[in-house]
């Protein structure tokens, strides 16, 4: 009913000729604040765009101020402060058009909304009216300011700043709005090459970084994510089908599902990261290359996390390294010394290990890269110390895969990859080219001859695998290991 109701009163704003009119028909979106609000900021030349934006965030639950809620003859900038002032006010939906850019009204609510650090969220009614592709640009030459105003009006919009295109359908400005009203304490912009519009960051406690959460954009073609950001939440680019290149800067956590069927996302950096859950790349069918977590040894991890060098700290005048002294200070350190893993919950802190594995494990997931058809090669070189469960089962056209040594295979880590057709597991008087006359063919490779286990099933459906080298330190196979 909603629907026909909404119907009938956009068909009557699209044939009005002036706001006077609409109020004669009673067909203005009704003011409609509660606990919390956002206030329009817009030209009355662009009414017909922005009544209809209104009467649809209000239907999905979104508050708004505008004009309409002035009393007659009450003074509009003392109106437009009031509100913008109170705490209520979670934000300011800015419409850019030729009009506004010229409109000295739309200007002292942009100083408002600095003075009272209100975030503003632009939606561009027009790209090709941007000077230099800068909303700060096209104020500055669209409308006489002074100094102050010009300077507060590139503190507002920066090179950084960029937009939602007025065209975006509704759910997708709802989603940009909801993400303002999150978080009012501080909120960035990412980077996003799709007709320039924003994606905005919720903070999550300024000591760990802000994790963003929850995008889900269906516009969405490129993310460079800055580097205060830490944590990528619970299915937060899923289902993106346009997302085709995502820069993760300092990310150090993905979690479950994040990009998970984003199908045309071709490549990941993925050396800075310490977990990744469940599922975190399932599905992406494109995804053609991936650089893995790195794995620090203890050493860097204690120069990480103590901020010293250690290779310094134990070297002597004549350059020797006090290898003893080390061994002594990390034994005495080995029992208590804790480190935390700084997940996004504040969860969990790691013992260091035992001096003799040289390794701190990070968190990876089950199936992080299932069903990613479009990956051929994977190189392993001092990533995975252990293959998660089922990490690349289904990927039908892998054919090369090189490991450094990792210490087990889980259960379903190969499942139907059917293309993998030789996995050889090195001993330590063999070299790769001593297995010359495999190089034509499609091969996996243990540099090191570590694996002690394979997991159930872990290549099952392996069909065509006709050369397997168990290495010689295997202690247990699992169920189907090569049905």
């Amino acid at each position: 009913m909603k629907n026909v109701i909404f119907d009938k009163l956009f068909k009557t704003i699209d044939n009005s000729n002036s706001i006077a009119e609409l109020f004669e028909l009673d067909a203005i979106p009704p003011i409609n604040y509660a606990t919390d609000f956002f206030f329009i900021s817009y030209s009355h030349g662009d009414y017909k765009i922005i009544y209809k934006d209104i009467f649809n965030y209000q239907n999905n639950g979104i508050s708004i101020w505008f004009d309409r809620g002035m009393k007659p003859g009450s003074d509009w900038l003392e109106n437009a402060e009031h509100f913008i002032s109170q705490f209520a006010c979670k934000g300011i939906i800015l419409y850019l058009s030729k009009a506004s850019f010229s409109s000295r009204a739309v200007v002292q609510e942009i100083i408002l909304a600095n003075n009272y650090r209100k975030p503003i969220m632009p939606i561009l009614m027009d790209n090709s009216l941007l000077i230099d592709n800068s909303i700060a640009k096209t104020f500055i030459e669209s409308i006489e300011l002074n100094e102050e105003e010009m300077n507060i009006i590139n503190k507002m919009f920066s090179d950084r700043t960029l937009w939602v295109d007025v065209n975006f359908p509704i759910k997708s400005k709802i989603n940009y709005i909801e993400n303002l009203k999150d978080d009012t304490r501080l909120l960035d912009i990412i980077d996003l090459n799709y007709n320039n519009s924003v994606i905005l960051l919720n903070s999550h406690g300024e000591a760990k970084g802000k994790m963003v959460i929850q995008v889900n954009d269906p516009y969405c073609m490129k993310v460079n994510l800055p580097v205060d950001v830490k944590y990528i939440g619970n299915a937060t680019f899923a289902n993106m089908n346009n997302l085709k290149e995502i820069i993760l800067s300092d990310v150090i956590e993905i979690d479950d599902y994040a990009f998970k069927d984003a199908k045309q996302l071709k490549e990941v950096d993925l050396r800075k990261i310490i977990y990744l859950g469940d599922s975190a790349f399932e599905g992406c069918l494109s995804l053609e290359k991936i650089q893995l977590p790195l794995v620090k040894s203890l050493l860097q991890a204690m120069e990480d996390y103590d901020n010293i060098d250690i290779s310094k700290e134990y070297t002597d005048d004549s350059g020797t390294f006090d290898e003893e002294t080390f061994k002594d200070d990390l034994k005495e350190l080995s029992d208590n010394w804790m480190i935390d893993d700084d997940s996004a919950y504040g969860e969990g802190n790691k013992i260091i290990p035992d001096e003799d594995e040289h390794i701190i494990d990070s968190y990876y997931g089950k199936n992080i890269f299932a069903s990613c058809n479009s990956l051929k090669e994977i190189i392993l070189e001092n990533t995975f110390k252990n293959i998660p469960e089922g990490c690349f089962h289904d990927c039908h056209s892998l054919e090369s895969v090189i490991f450094n040594g990792p210490n087990r295979i889980g259960d379903r880590a190969f499942y139907n990859c059917d293309n993998l057709k030789k996995i050889i597991f090195q001993d330590d008087d063999n070299k790769y080219e001593n297995y010359s006359e495999y190089e034509e063919t499609n091969e996996a490779v243990y540099m090191d001859n570590k694996v002690t286990y394979i997991g159930d099933s872990a290549f099952e459906g392996c069909i065509s695998l006709d050369y397997f080298d168990l290495p010689i330190e295997i202690k247990e196979i699992g169920k189907a290991a090569f049905k």
